[in-house]
């Protein structure tokens, strides 16, 4: 860490039903380089078969990619669209396992 520099917890992005993350190129610029963000992206893109069977399972998935970066420690999420649905249920299995996510960021999700 620079001196000066406040150390900013990650922000988790869940892609929309495209499966891509490129729909936050703008909010990554907006948020500026000190604010670090991961996008979750479907496995598919990347040539890895994953058929998740629900929403439900998704979220799971992802909730263990993001806890193989970030162990311990509050989550950030957001998601745009089907995203949003996701990180939704992402944030009820965290409370589900007595966690609550510091953010949930819903954009333009229908629930």
């Amino acid at each position: 860490m620079q001196e000066g520099r406040v150390e900013r917890p990650p922000l988790f992005v869940v892609h929309p039903v495209g499966g891509s993350v490129f729909c936050y190129q703008q909010l990554v610029v907006q948020l500026g380089p000190d604010q670090p963000v991961y996008g979750l992206q479907a496995p598919a893109l990347a040539g890895v078969d994953a058929n998740f069977v629900s929403l439900e399972a998704m979220a799971t998935a992802y909730l263990t990619c993001i806890r193989h970066m970030q162990p311990t420690g509050e989550l950030y999420l957001a998601g745009w669209s089907m995203g949003g649905a996701v990180a939704f249920e992402m944030a009820q299995q965290l409370r589900r396992n007595g966690e609550r996510p510091a953010l949930l960021a819903l954009i333009d999700t229908p629930l």
